[in-house]
């Protein structure tokens, strides 16, 4: 959550993969909904060669969602064959 961590995420999981793009859905682990959140911050990065998963430092990415009510982004604009 945007706004200094009221509520956490319970669960997140992708619901479509593309070439460029990945779709992600979200559950809050709060049962208020989304009172007092004011949108949601994705962090992602391509990882270093597998096996390590450890971000490339200077290729981290913020998406922002201002909607409170958001479950759903699609994170667009991914390098293919690329692990993030």
């Amino acid at each position: 959550p945007m706004n200094g961590g009221i509520g956490k995420l319970n669960d997140v999981w992708t619901t479509t993969v593309g070439p460029t793009y990945i779709a992600l859905k979200w559950k809050l682990e709060c049962v208020s909904g989304s009172a007092g959140i004011e949108g949601f911050r994705l962090q992602y990065c391509p990882t270093q060669s597998p096996p390590e998963l450890s971000c490339i430092e200077d290729q981290v990415k913020l998406l922002n969602i201002d909607d409170p009510n958001a479950r759903e982004g699609n994170v667009t604009f991914l390098k293919p064959y690329t692990t993030y």
